[in-house]
């Protein structure tokens, strides 16, 4: 017993296509004796196992009826053999595979003994059934749970025979039928017909001693429907070898006839189940000699195939196709084998014919009559081999039997399998990295999605990298799986993947996919712009850096855009950040940029910022240290100047004013003119703390002197304000050392404070008795606490005065007296 993985492919061509086939394996099993062994019949459990039936010599037992189980791998489940109690011929013909999932098996035993024997699944034995003398050539499992086996019997001469037998081994009855000359009768093949009939086929010896094409219906209780009989014009034999049952309720019966002309030819005969004549269809080789078909399938398209013989110059293996009026589809022979013997129309729609010559051949045909492949088995020990029958298996694998010579001379009980897949897999579809991807790991794993194969089922991929996309040089991987891992070096690769299925078919290669790999770290970039520290009266800001190189180990290395050749580094990427603290916590500015430098919009504000490189492989430096600017458009903020009001005192005279500016200010000057003055003169003005500055306003020498002044300021850009606006030509004046405040000579005994009326109208009048001379000062505010007004400034004789302020708009004011005696703030309201 061996079993042989082979590798023999043989490729055959039709137009653009290249088509394979290759054995899975091929199974043989020599018996005890070492001699002559074969198997005659194959079927298919639906527990997915294979079990082939014929015989084998036993040691001193001849030969014995065989039943040998495999699994669709070619491994051996069990062998069952038996051995009549002659020790004579004892040999299964045909097997099938019940609906009650058990084995049904006929042939004879005792060299003529028409037998059925019942195993199991696991190959036990359940009950033999034996009749007398004669053979069971064929056997059905019909659709009313009955067995029905067709051969012949012999009680007199050997006559036409089909029995019945109920699952138990239970005979029902048997039917005989002897034909005209009472010689040699044989029902070569029976169907159990949709219809509920049982329909034999065969021949029956005429008076003649010629053979007479026989087809014989019954009922399932063995009465007889018809009989319908055949001769040609010859004076040859004439034999129904195969039958059919079609979805059409016709029955094809296939065999041989004689014409006075042709000879045998090859012959299909169509009845309905009256058994009234259809048509005949008769094929006469170019040798015009003899011709035969040995079986007949009707294809699920709808048309009939006919496998068997034909003479040219010498027998030639043939298969036809007809249609189901009898005509010609197409005819197709194989010259160099001799004889198809069994026939099979795949789920795949392919036709499969197995024949012989001195080899084993296999036909895979389309169903319009082009050939796929042929294969050939010839067994290592060079003698004939011969198929025997043929199985389109659930997997989609064909099965056929026969015998092979694997060592000289004798042949062994064969079973072959192989693919019936003629279609490739589908192409695999990659998945990552994906195309172009830069990666920083050399650790890579390729994947691609499962490949689709709906005949074999997919046996592995072939996986390709390379260093360009040309794929010299490749490296090339034989994968079950949907990836392949690998280190690879710091450099560009090229991958695809093609799928090969159990039958050799193979996909084109996938498309071409590249990844890079890149593990070197950026260098850090450096700031060039805006520099350190400068203040910008723009708020478009261009941020400038140095373009980087890679770092390896604290080493520069060549610039990432300019890599030697086979190498195409990651392209780098910059992350600027930008923020008015140190922290970055949120960055008021983050901009991603593919250049090394990038001009933005910001607004104004005092700025850190910082860059860094990444690449896209995800490399990345650290940040560099951050540099600082600052940026400021809008000149120095003059608020809260002191505002002088009409006044008897002749100075000098204290003005203060708050000066804010972005960048810094840089300068703060008091402009004044008094009546006497030819023009405005100037004085720096004093910073204090808080953004104050204060500056003095010479005293005047003349009564009723008008004093005009205003702010100017600058800040460290050059931007400049003025307070009031649109100065010289606007400016704050007052009268000093005016005549029209009433000052009372008395000098009053005690110090008082007040307003004459508050709320008033129009102006204030604020009141103030001094018993001596003092420094004292009366500011007005606004509600937001702008100094508005300077009523009274300055060293003050003791006196009483009357103190008048206008205002420039009616509102809330709050005052504030500053004096030896007294300290008031108070609220003033003046109305329209």
């Amino acid at each position: 017993m061996s079993k042989l993985i082979l590798s023999i492919i043989i490729a055959l061509f039709l137009p653009l296509i290249l088509l394979a086939q290759t054995d899975r394996w091929v199974y043989t099993y020599n018996g005890p004796n070492n001699f002559l062994d074969e198997a005659r019949s194959i079927a298919s459990g639906p527990d997915g196992n294979i079990y082939a039936a014929g015989y084998s010599y036993g040691i001193g037992t001849v030969q014995d009826f065989t039943v040998i189980s495999l699994d669709t791998g070619g491994d051996t489940n069990w062998v069952y053999r038996y051995n009549g109690p002659t020790n004579s011929t004892d040999i299964a013909n045909a097997i099938t595979v019940g609906a009650d999932g058990n084995l049904y098996v006929a042939g004879r035993r005792n060299g003529f003994n028409f037998i059925v024997i019942n195993l199991d699944t696991s190959g036990t034995q359940e009950w033999l059934y034996n009749y007398g003398s004669g053979e069971a050539s064929s056997i059905v499992y019909g659709l009313d749970d009955n067995i029905y086996a067709a051969g012949n019997t012999s009680t007199g001469g050997v006559d036409f025979a089909v029995i019945s037998i109920d699952t138990g081994g239970t005979q029902r009855w048997v039917y005989e039928y002897d034909g005209p000359e009472s010689d040699y009768d044989q029902a070569n093949a029976v169907v159990y017909g949709l219809d509920g009939n049982i329909y034999a086929a065969g021949y029956c010896t005429d008076t003649t001693w010629l053979y007479i094409f026989t087809v014989i219906s019954l009922t399932t209780d063995g009465d007889t429907n018809w009989t319908y009989q055949y001769t040609g014009s010859g004076t040859f034999d004439n034999e129904a070898k195969a039958i059919v049952y079609g979805p059409d309720d016709n029955l094809y019966v296939a065999g041989y006839s004689t014409d006075s002309s042709t000879w045998v030819d090859l012959t299909v005969i169509s009845l309905d189940t009256t058994g009234t004549e259809r048509w005949i269809y008769t094929y006469n080789g170019s040798g015009n000699f003899y011709d035969w078909a040995n079986v007949i399938v009707y294809g699920p398209d709808g048309n009939l195939y006919v496998a068997g013989t034909s003479w040219s110059t010498n027998y030639d293996f043939i298969v036809l196709s007809l249609t189901t009026d009898g005509d010609t589809n197409w005819v197709y022979t194989a010259p160099s084998f001799d004889e198809a013997t069994c026939l099979v129309y795949g789920a795949d729609d392919y036709i499969y014919a197995g024949g012989f010559s001195s080899n084993i051949g296999i036909a895979c045909l389309t169903n319009t009559g082009n050939e796929n492949w042929f294969y050939s088995y010839d067994g290592p020990g060079g003698s004939s081999d011969w198929c025997t029958a043929i199985m389109y298996g659930s997997d989609s694998t064909v099965y056929a039997t026969g015998a092979s010579v694997e060592v000289a001379p004798w042949p062994d009980f064969a079973v072959i399998s192989m693919f019936s897949d003629m279609y490739s897999p589908s192409i695999p579809q990659l998945i990552s990295p994906s195309d172009n991807a830069y990666l920083n790991d050399p650790l890579v794993t390729c994947i691609w999605h499962q490949a689709v194969d709906t005949g074999s089922g997919i046996k592995n991929y072939v996986f390709h990298y390379a260093m360009d996309s040309l794929f010299t040089g490749v490296d090339s991987v034989v994968l079950a799986d949907t990836f392949y891992t690998n280190t690879f070096l710091d450099i560009t690769y090229f991958w695809r993947v093609k799928a090969a299925d159990s039958a050799g078919n193979q996909s084109t290669w996938s498309d071409v996919w590249s990844f890079n790999v890149d593990t070197l770290t950026p260098e850090i970039p450096l700031l060039v712009s805006p520099i350190n520290g400068i203040v910008l009266s723009d708020t478009t800001v261009t941020f400038e850096w140095t373009e980087v190189y890679f770092m390896k180990n604290n080493n520069f290395l060549i610039e990432k855009e300019k890599r030697s050749a086979g190498f195409r580094s990651a392209p780098v990427r910059y992350v600027l950040q930008a923020d008015t603290g140190l922290t970055f916590t949120v960055p008021l500015v983050i901009d991603t940029t593919d250049t090394h430098s990038v001009s933005l919009n910001i607004t104004e504000n005092f700025y850190y910022w910082r860059v860094k490189a990444f690449d896209l492989a995800q490399n990345e430096s650290p940040y560099s240290n951050p540099d600082s600017f600052g940026v400021d458009i809008s000149p120095p903020l003059i608020d809260s100047t002191s505002v002088w009001s009409d006044t008897s005192y002749a100075g000098p005279f204290p003005v203060y004013t708050n000066v804010i500016d972005n960048s810094g200010v840089d300068t703060v000057i008091l402009y004044y003119k008094r009546t006497e003055d030819p023009a405005w003169f100037f004085a720096g003005m004093t910073e204090g703390m808080d953004n104050w500055y204060n500056g003095l306003i010479p005293e005047v020498f003349m009564l009723d002197d008008t004093v005009k002044y205003y702010i100017y300021a600058e800040d460290i850009l050059g931007q400049d304000s003025t307070d009031p606006g649109g100065a010289p030509g606007n400016y704050y004046s007052f009268i000093a050392n005016f005549t029209g405040i009433m000052e009372h000579q008395d000098i009053p005994k005690v110090f008082s404070f007040g307003l004459k009326q508050n709320p008033t109208r129009g102006k204030a009048l604020f009141s103030l008795a001094l018993p001596s001379d003092a420094m004292v000062n009366l500011n007005i505010y606004d509600v937001c606490g702008r100094l508005v007004a300077q009523p009274l400034a300055g060293k003050k004789s003791a006196g009483f005065y009357e103190l008048p302020w206008t205002p420039t708009a009616a509102g809330v004011y709050f005052y504030n007296l500053n004096s030896p005696w007294q300290h008031k703030i108070g609220k003033l309201v003046l109305l329209k």
